[in-house]
């Protein structure tokens, strides 16, 4: 069982885009350590093979090493490969990839319509792939009749690693590549229209969650509505209407803190300083209106304006708007030394096209497990943020 489940690691990591061998080797032996421990405790719980938390991990540290001696001493593929990269056709996607590739691009295959580097040489051939021997291949969307669709099977099979660029562009920057592509694309995509089953499950521990922090925040809530009322002037709260869950309208409702001219009133600036002024969100989640993790709620005026220039804009309604939104976490948690520095805050800013990626990533891969990771990035990467204080309510614009 030990050298089963450390072969199976073996395999798994070997797709793996890791140049270095040893960080090769511990990614195997921390797969292969995790999932020898579930067989063992499953084995113990059977009744099937018992054995103590000491033989499991000699057991295991002899298996990782006899598959890792075996593997070192037989012939691998990889020595066939050089460790570089070529883009079969170029577009947005690559241009923002390109600095990002594991391996070097060594070449272009297509028409020289846009500069990757001085030296990165364009080709139009598809011996290309057999000369250079490339580890990574990026393909483009509209790159069909560069290249014959059997010299990239060739290279898959041989094993080197066959992706499209959009699809990297997705998993690596956390967001879908719009730019570039036709809408129809996106319209047509089953995986951009919401995932029903998981938006049923997250409507269950959305509602229990939300009940219980806003259990918890209801003595914080009541203090400062009762502050503003004494100290501010005018309503309490402020209702804006925003586009929901499949364009069906809702009042998002938040702490007052300016008068009409756009002013802080008496309390608003405490109110704001505290970071305290979207507390009240958690009154939509709990009426169904919101999520706690989801795009960012959009006025009415402005989501029907977007929806009117972008055509797949109306999409990222495909699921609740919430509280806490992916992208913000994408680039909150972004090392501040990258991030351009003001006299007052730093505050990244988002283009329309980018927050759009954003939340058709989330559309498409909403899930328990990634509100999970959202949660994870809020708790424990807000280090990195400007702010040492982590709003709630994040998603106001």
């Amino acid at each position: 069982s030990d050298l089963g489940t450390f072969w199976v690691a073996i395999r798994l990591t070997e797709s793996d885009n890791i140049t270095n061998d040893w960080l090769r080797l511990a990614n195997a032996l921390c797969i292969g350590t995790g999932i020898n421990l579930i067989v063992q405790a499953l084995f113990n719980y059977l009744d099937i093979l018992t054995r103590s938390m000491f033989l499991i991990v000699v057991g295991g540290i002899f298996a990782a090493t006899l598959l890792a001696i075996a593997s070192s001493l037989l012939p691998s593929r990889e020595g066939a490969f050089q460790a570089s990269s070529v883009l079969v056709g170029f577009d947005h996607a690559s241009e923002k990839l390109v600095g990002l590739l594991p391996y070097p691009v060594a070449a272009v295959v297509g028409d020289k319509s846009t500069s990757v580097a001085p030296a990165v040489p364009y080709l139009q051939f598809e011996k290309t792939l057999s000369a250079l021997q490339p580890r990574q291949i990026l393909v483009t969307s509209d790159s069909g009749g560069w290249i014959d669709p059997s010299a990239l099977l060739s290279q898959r099979l041989s094993g080197a690693y066959v992706n499209s660029t959009s699809e990297l562009y997705e998993e690596m920057l956390g967001r879908v590549c719009c730019a570039g592509r036709a809408p129809v694309d996106l319209l047509l995509s089953k995986a951009l229209s919401g995932n029903q089953e998981a938006m049923a499950f997250q409507a269950i521990y959305t509602n229990l969650l939300g009940l219980g922090l806003l259990i918890l925040a209801f003595p914080v809530i009541l203090a400062v509505a009762a502050l503003s009322f004494l100290i501010g002037s005018g309503p309490i709260l402020e209702r804006q209407e925003c586009r929901g869950f499949r364009n069906i309208p809702f009042l998002r409702m938040r702490f007052r803190t300016k008068r009409a001219d756009g002013s802080y009133h008496s309390a608003g600036r405490l109110i704001a300083w505290l970071r305290l002024t979207n507390l009240p969100l958690l009154l939509n989640v709990i009426r169904g209106e919101m999520a706690l993790f989801g795009p960012c709620p959009v006025r009415r005026e402005f989501a029907d304006r977007l929806a009117e220039i972008v055509p797949f804009y109306s999409m990222r309604f495909a699921v609740k708007p919430g509280i806490v939104d992916w992208g913000d976490m994408q680039v909150k948690n972004t090392p501040v030394s990258a991030q351009p520095t003001t006299r007052r805050t730093i505050q990244p800013r988002r283009s329309v096209l980018t927050a759009i990626e954003y939340d058709l990533y989330y559309v498409k891969h909403a899930s328990p497990l990634l509100d999970f990771e959202i949660l994870m990035r809020l708790l424990f990467q807000g280090k990195r943020r400007a702010s040492s204080s982590t709003e709630l309510a994040s998603a106001a614009r």
